[in-house]
């Protein structure tokens, strides 16, 4: 499982990058906005055949945005009594992961 956290950076005045912490990767998106980010890769994922693709969030938007993308979504509350990953997600945070 490939864990991704991706942080809204817009108005950060910082470029977007990726950093990797233990198994997780962590994208600032300051090109798009994080639903801009997280809405093509879902598409890419889907495209190059990854079965399972979530999005944790408990913002409208971005679950709206993944699910039209095809992503599997769950709120933060959800996760949290699945998995106990999503607690650290918040309003200006989006989680992916896929396998």
């Amino acid at each position: 499982m490939k864990v991704v956290v991706v942080f809204d950076a817009k108005e950060s005045g910082l470029p977007s990058h990726r950093e990797s912490r233990a198994s997780v990767d962590i994208v600032f998106a300051a090109d798009a906005c994080a639903d801009s980010w997280i809405k093509r890769e879902v598409y890419l994922l889907r495209d190059d055949g990854c079965p399972k693709i979530r999005v944790i969030t408990s913002d409208s938007l971005h679950q709206q945005v993944a699910n039209g993308a095809g992503a599997y979504v769950w709120s933060c509350k959800d996760q949290g009594r699945e998995e106990r990953i999503g607690a650290a997600v918040t309003f200006r945070q989006v989680m992916l992961h896929y396998s």
